[in-house]
């Protein structure tokens, strides 16, 4: 077994069939969670509830103005008609007007509200979701290199190989898989050294003139780069 120490493990409880991600306060916080772990179920569902409360409100707000909007309306034109004066219809329906127009104001910006606030929602999950998959993969990819040093072998090779014209002073690999990369690259076999900083499933070329950094965490941190990028959280 590897001595190197695995990354990016998450927990799973025996309650979910889901992976397990641990949310920091800023995202618990900005989704409305209530704890500091939850599934990518959870999150969305959250996110859902929060965006639905909000029109929901933003609904009642609207029929609460509709309905003392129409009562003032009617009043003043009772007010108006008893007193027969038009004057005082007119200032009646002034008054309606103002007022309504004040509701309509409250109306529109809590529309705008939850819209911000949805939007808000979707791109933090967009974000944690990005997150939670990269763990998906850092673990996954992990127990497959640590299960098929071949694979290892691979990935060294195809570094050789980006490296092929230029001096290549050391390829250096994991320990456990030395041994392999020597037997498959004949050519380089007296550059591949062992390197327990190096985790199994990649390898760094020294060159003359710099390195090729070609580790399993170099690759998937590139992997992760993309995907916030592509998420909008890339900072």
């Amino acid at each position: 077994m590897s001595s190197s120490p695995r990354r990016g493990r998450i927990l799973q409880t025996d309650y979910s069939g889901e992976d397990v991600f641990v949310l920091g306060q800023d995202v618990r916080r900005a989704i409305d969670h209530p704890e500091a772990m939850a599934t990518a179920t959870s999150l969305v569902l959250a996110a859902e509830t929060r965006q639905r409360r909000a029109e929901e409100e933003a609904e009642a707000l609207l029929a609460a103005a509709r309905t003392e909007a129409e009562s003032l309306r009617e009043a003043a034109r009772r007010d108006g008609w008893e007193a027969g004066h038009a004057e005082g219809l007119i200032a009646g329906r002034a008054d309606v007007d103002a007022e309504y127009r004040r509701h309509l104001e409250v109306i529109r910006r809590a529309a705008e509200e939850g819209r911000a606030i949805r939007d808000g929602i979707v791109d933090q999950s967009a974000a944690v979701i990005a997150r939670a998959a990269m763990l998906v993969v850092r673990r996954v990819v992990g127990e497959y290199y640590e299960s098929d040093p071949a694979a290892t072998v691979l990935a060294a090779e195809q570094a050789a190989r980006a490296a092929a014209t230029q001096q290549i002073v050391s390829l250096r690999v994991h320990p456990s898989v030395t041994a392999n990369v020597q037997a498959r690259l004949t050519d380089l076999a007296d550059v591949v050294v062992g390197d327990e900083a190096v985790e199994i499933g990649g390898c760094i070329v020294d060159l003359a003139h710099g390195s090729i950094d070609a580790t399993l965490d170099g690759r998937i941190s590139m992997m992760e780069l993309a995907l916030q990028r592509a998420s909008g959280s890339a900072q």
